[in-house]
């Protein structure tokens, strides 16, 4: 299609009609592969709005490495944004996990005084401080933008499909691939890996005034998870139940509270 246009809390884009990501599941390991390029657009990094380059792009690829599929994510992208009188330019060239973003300007300025333009707090940091910086900003957008590709749509189904009124996926799964994927040793990519500390909730009105939902964390080899009840007696007023059932009953949690809101 012409004019496809993507959107979520980082980046806004008009996407190259012919970009397109494939997600297989062969039973043991998850295999991704596909390419994505940017017609415009913008995103937001450390709080400063940047103009998407023409023609940057997301690549995907799995491969055997002995004997088993490794996945590999790489990223060339380019934006700009004006600061006062000073342009920013930054740059994402490489593997995901082992990127070192460049950030530049015209006119030429330290580098601690570009991150400064970015965000005034980040003033005192040290060179090191900024290299990890600079790659932990782009990790995080860059895994919430392919996330809400993912979640977005499944979301929208399974709501209308389970008749509920809340179906909310937090999916861990890009910062898991690159995560995985960064380390100098092949590490597959199991069914637990890309998903770890991964969310789902589900909720739903009963009546007017109850509400009652279920949350659950993937972590480790693990679900920890939550069920809960809402009432509300009166207008501004509600009491919350909340159960958290542990391997170890003695453990298990019950929580009540009540919640009030003023009105002004």
């Amino acid at each position: 299609k012409h004019n496809n246009r993507y959107y979520n809390d980082f980046v806004q884009a008009e996407v190259k009609r012919d970009s397109r990501f494939n997600f297989k599941w062969d039973g043991n390991y998850l295999v991704v592969k596909g390419r994505g390029e940017a017609e415009r657009g913008s995103f937001i990094y450390m709080g400063v709005e940047f103009m998407v380059v023409k023609g940057s792009s997301y690549t995907v690829d799995t491969t055997l490495e002995s004997g088993k599929p490794q996945m590999h994510a790489y990223l060339d992208a380019k934006g700009t944004a004006k600061v006062g009188n000073t342009k920013l330019v930054l740059v994402f060239s490489g593997e995901m996990g082992k990127i070192e973003p460049v950030l530049t300007s015209e006119p030429p300025i330290p580098r601690e005084k570009m991150i400064a333009l970015l965000n005034p707090e980040y003033a005192n940091l040290t060179s090191q401080q900024i290299d990890e910086l600079l790659k932990d900003q782009a990790v995080s957008m860059l895994a919430g933008t392919l996330d809400s590709m993912i979640t977005r749509p499944i979301e929208r189904v399974a709501r209308s499909a389970l008749r509920v009124d809340v179906f909310k996926l937090r999916s861990e799964m890009i910062k898991g691939i690159i995560k995985a994927t960064s380390s100098t040793e092949i590490t597959p990519l199991s069914a637990l890996t890309p998903l770890e500390g991964s969310s789902i909730e589900i909720g739903k009105y009963i009546a007017e005034n109850l509400y009652v939902d279920y949350k659950a964390i993937l972590q480790k080899e693990k679900v920890t998870s939550e069920w809960g009840v809402e009432y509300a007696f009166v207008r501004d007023m509600k009491v919350k139940y909340a159960f958290r059932p542990k391997e170890d009953h003695l453990k298990t949690e019950h929580e009540i509270f009540l919640e009030m809101s003023l009105r002004f």
